[in-house]
């Protein structure tokens, strides 16, 4: 999520990352982000998988204290910077810029060996409010922009960047969204080289 007119976003995770034949882990980040002071700052909670709770109706992640409740979201992560909690609600666009998205370019493909890495958007623009709290400091959120995606597979690609932008009139009002990635992907023991996906939609 994005602040309106100042440069300052946060960004919720909740991961599982499981490696073949190794440690399975569960993991809650908090990051925050604030142009105006140059700085980042946040927390991660990991724990092996077998050490986490995950369950209810919304769903609620506990690790090791944190906790990670989905819709509306309540939150906390742990850190060497502190403890991070967050209370927020959010609500879909209500336009066809908010419908799912997916940047490949066939459905059948979401299912497929590869890529091994799949990118969905569930909601490519919501509205966020409420507010994070951290170190005796507090952010409100009021009519932010954001998303949320969903990022899964058996495995991640070799290399990739992902980026989403949500242009805005003069009013606010959001009137296009782009979501692009490049990367490699493996087919056997080769590489691939740099791939491109990009979706722009527009009113």
């Amino acid at each position: 999520a994005n602040h309106p007119t100042k440069p300052r976003a946060l960004w919720l995770k909740a991961t599982i990352l499981g490696r073949r034949g190794g440690r399975t882990i569960a993991e809650i980040w908090c990051s925050l982000f604030d142009n105006e002071e140059n700085k980042a700052q946040g927390a991660k909670t990991t724990v092996d998988f077998d050490e986490a709770q995950i369950a209810g109706e919304p769903l609620r992640i506990e690790l090791a204290g944190s906790h990670f409740q989905f819709g509306p979201s309540k939150g906390e992560a742990k850190g060497s910077a502190g403890i991070f909690s967050w209370d927020l609600k959010w609500e879909r666009v209500r336009s066809p810029l908010g419908d799912a998205l997916c940047m490949l370019p066939t459905r059948k493909l979401i299912d497929a060996a590869i890529p091994k890495n799949k990118l969905l958007t569930p909601s490519p623009v919501l509205r966020f409010s409420g507010s994070v709290h951290w170190d005796g400091e507090e952010w409100e959120v009021e009519n932010w922009l954001g998303m949320q995606g969903h990022n899964w597979g058996p495995a991640h690609s070799p290399e990739y960047a992902w980026g989403q932008c949500i242009f805005t009139d003069s009013e606010g009002e959001p009137f296009c969204v782009v979501e692009g990635a490049s990367g490699r992907i493996k087919v056997g023991p080769l590489t691939s080289p740099i791939l491109g996906l990009m979706t722009i939609r527009r009113g």
